[in-house]
């Protein structure tokens, strides 16, 4: 009996992750992407981490040669980023593209199943968070931070900017705008979506100064060259 309890569970684990890559690699991936930004790296074809790394490597290229070490990377985490993603605001914004009542209540029934989590708290006034690893989360963490992306492209034009999941940066010639302004400015934008920043990891760090990004520690010479090395920690 409890073999065959294991297998029908199995059998449903399979079928869940069947439908969720069906629904994203034919709808939802397409649909939540129409908005982001070149820069929103993860989880998307013909992106990735590589993609991410050169992209900084060329936008700090690109910054030495109109300002040489003139400015600062602001660099910025959230804390607990797919365990605080709130469920009212991830729905709403999904529907938003999903148009087909059918297709939205798959949707929803898979972010209403990530309370299944150990981690979920059942008892909590707002539900919170989706789980690593599955297509339907991947995709929906992408999105829930995608009014970030435009709040530093079309608000502050901040033209060398991007993000990785929950890492981001934006490269600027002024330290004391990005010290003032774009943070504030983001921790009022981050408030709004429900998120939390990660004040251990969000900082605003002189170009003359080694920084690191993605596990990789990024330098620029006083000549210009941009040099990564990979971090192991």
């Amino acid at each position: 009996i409890k073999s065959s309890a294991a297998s029908d569970v199995y059998k449903r684990q399979i079928q869940e992750r069947a439908g969720q890559k069906c629904l994203c690699q034919n709808y939802l991936t397409k649909a939540f992407s129409r908005s982001f930004i070149s820069t929103n790296s993860a989880s998307l074809e013909g992106r990735g981490m590589d993609y991410a790394l050169e992209t900084l490597h060329q936008q700090l290229t690109r910054h030495f040669h109109r300002y040489g070490l003139e400015g600062g990377i602001y660099q910025f985490d959230f804390k607990g980023y797919f365990g605080s993603l709130p469920h009212d605001l991830i729905k709403a914004r999904a529907r938003r593209v999903i148009r087909d009542d059918r297709l939205y209540r798959l949707y929803c029934s898979y972010i209403d199943d990530f309370l299944k989590m150990k981690t979920a708290d059942p008892k909590a006034k707002r539900k919170r968070g989706v789980g690593l690893g599955s297509e339907v989360s991947q995709i929906t963490a992408l999105d829930a931070a995608s009014p970030i992306d435009h709040y530093f492209k079309d608000r502050r034009r901040v033209e060398a900017y991007g993000r990785y999941m929950d890492d981001g940066y934006a490269i600027h010639e002024d330290l004391d705008y990005l010290k003032g302004e774009c943070m504030l400015g983001l921790e009022e934008v981050t408030r709004h979506l429900g998120l939390r920043l990660n004040w251990k990891k969000t900082r605003v760090i002189p170009l003359a100064d080694f920084y690191r990004w993605l596990k990789t520690k990024f330098i620029i010479t006083p000549q210009g060259k941009v040099i990564l090395k990979m971090n192991p920690h």
